[in-house]
């Protein structure tokens, strides 16, 4: 694979033919507005952007304007939603897919097209636990034990690599470890990864994995560090809060059933769902976790934007804990219907979010956690 390393980011052939699409879009886009979907269900509406997603039965694209590929992060957040719409041949063959590319290479890229994987912009510590999410589901749904024990060589040395390469001797992920899905900010062990990292670890010990670390030990650690009396804080150092994390715990249902509900009683308490749940953060990040791209194109953009795939998280975790917010879910189903799609983000009025980069429609995530949250 052909890759070179620019500062910050991984440049490659999948790198340029993403950026050309993201500029070309982002121009279309302002000059003719998100194309409208002419389907009366939301539902509908939903299981149509998954389809149109879905290439060669193998690759589900994360959306229909400029993100050409599929991102691990993404189809584990639109996972569960899939169920709804595919039968579990197809499901069994996107995974199949992402493991062949990896078996070759000996890791799991961030991203994947139909023939290669790449890590776009930078690799990531939460492509193999959203992979093994992934399989966990998979396996919890199908009852398919086969295509584990195909795998296993390969996902138990995929297991031991990660923990040696992102992980503390107390199992915490390292501080140089900077990439996740906020990929225009590089926060130093985010709690995020770590979430991300104690789910892993879990599921693979529920699918008899071996791992060096146990994540019972971990779970201690991580809150002891980074919980401080009802939120979590946001990355390694920080004092402030994190709404992902907080998202995360709750989606995977991580903690007890009274620390998740601590957290999503602090996150209610904050000014990040109007007018359309959700903000991923309330901090203004140091210049100093923001690469020059992230200076120049999308200052404040996890700050300011609404993300509906985050806040249709936030209310699938709150149903595990007995917990419903119909109205939060109402404002999002108001927001899809206004623009006949499924989009990634608005800005504060409600609007397509604008900066160099345009928001990105016919999304995967936000559909697929649609139809989970629909289909409770």
């Amino acid at each position: 694979m052909n890759e070179i390393k620019l500062k910050d980011y991984i440049i490659s052939l999948e790198t340029i033919y993403t950026i050309k699409n993201i500029l070309f879009d982002s121009l279309k886009t302002r000059l003719v507005g998100i194309p409208g979907i002419k389907i009366e269900s939301l539902e509908d509406m939903a299981s149509h952007v998954l389809r149109s997603n879905l290439k060669d039965n193998k690759l589900l694209l994360s959306g229909w304007g400029h993100y050409k590929l599929m991102w691990i992060a993404d189809l584990g957040v639109a996972f569960d939603g899939l169920g709804h719409v595919f039968d579990f041949k197809i499901l069994k063959s996107i995974l199949k897919h992402i493991l062949e590319i990896s078996s070759k290479h000996n890791k799991v890229f961030t991203c994947y097209s139909q023939k290669s994987g790449s890590d776009i912009p930078w690799k990531r510590a939460d492509s193999l636990p959203w992979l093994i999410y992934c399989l966990g589901k998979y396996k919890e749904v199908t009852k398919d034990t086969l295509l584990l024990k195909k795998y296993k060589p390969l996902l138990q040395k995929l297991i031991f690599d990660f923990e040696s390469e992102y992980l503390d001797p107390d199992g915490i992920v390292k501080n140089n470890v900077t990439g996740d899905w906020m990929d225009t900010i590089k926060r130093p062990s985010s709690t995020w990864n770590n979430i991300c990292v104690l789910n892993m670890l879990y599921l693979t010990r529920k699918m008899e994995f071996k791992t060096n670390f146990n994540p019972g030990v971990i779970e201690k650690k991580l809150l002891s560090r980074r919980f401080k009396k009802n939120f979590l804080v946001d990355y390694s150092g920080s004092k402030q809060l994190s709404v992902d994390s907080a998202v995360l715990a709750l989606y995977f249902g991580l903690f007890s059933k009274a620390i998740r509900s601590t957290l999503a009683d602090k996150l209610n308490q904050l000014e990040i769902f109007d007018p359309y749940p959700m903000r991923a953060s309330v901090i203004n990040y140091p210049n100093s976790l923001k690469p020059l791209l992230t200076r120049l194109t999308a200052q404040g953009f996890h700050q300011t934007a609404r993300w509906p795939h985050l806040g249709l998280m936030f209310l699938n975790g709150l149903r595990k804990i007995s917990k419903k917010d119909n109205n939060k879910f109402k404002n999002i189903s108001r927001l899809m219907r206004k623009y006949s799609n499924f989009l990634e983000t608005v800005d504060v009025k409600g609007k397509v979010l604008g900066t160099v980069l345009s928001s990105e429609y016919g999304f995967s995530m936000t559909a697929g956690q649609y139809l989970e949250y629909s289909n409770s």
